[in-house]
């Protein structure tokens, strides 16, 4: 293990603010979702993992998933420049508790964005409502208006 980031903690609860007043009507019906998530970065020897949990719970329905991302970087950063321009090919696997498992294969162009395809296996018994089949996700991201600036190597 050559690097591992702390990552990052996050949560969520949307829906807090409707009119749940004790003498007052609402017609808002949306309950609030409970969010709560975990993720950190880890750098083994040229390849970089992504980890991370989920948690989210609605009006009793809930959701657990965690998984895994790995970029294998190709291409090289400038070595007298803040430009970044390295790429990767990006492959990963998450399970949704009890309901799916999801394969994914994707592409990290110029730090500018990515382009993840993934499948989602179902495995609860919702797989013959499903004919035994899943479904296919596109997953795509545009980081290029951001400020990728770096160190300066000296």
């Amino acid at each position: 293990l050559v690097g591992l980031w702390p990552g990052g903690v996050g949560c969520a609860a949307p829906h807090c603010r409707q009119n749940r007043q004790l003498l007052v009507r609402s017609d808002d019906t949306r309950r609030i979702r409970h969010t709560f998530m975990w993720d950190t970065h880890a750098d083994f020897r040229g390849l970089g993992m992504d980890y991370y949990a989920l948690f989210m719970r609605q009006s009793g329905g809930q959701v657990v998933q965690f998984g895994g991302l790995a970029a294998i970087g190709f291409g090289l950063d400038s070595r007298y420049t803040t430009a970044r321009s390295s790429s990767a090919v990006l492959t990963g696997l998450a399970y949704r508790w009890g309901d799916a498992l999801t394969p994914a294969l994707g592409i990290r162009w110029k730090q500018l964005g990515e382009v993840l395809l993934s499948y989602d296996v179902t495995l609860s018994s919702w797989r013959r409502a499903v004919d035994y089949r899943g479904g296919w996700e596109i997953n795509l991201r545009y980081d290029g208006f951001f400020s990728k600036k770096r160190r300066r190597l000296k």
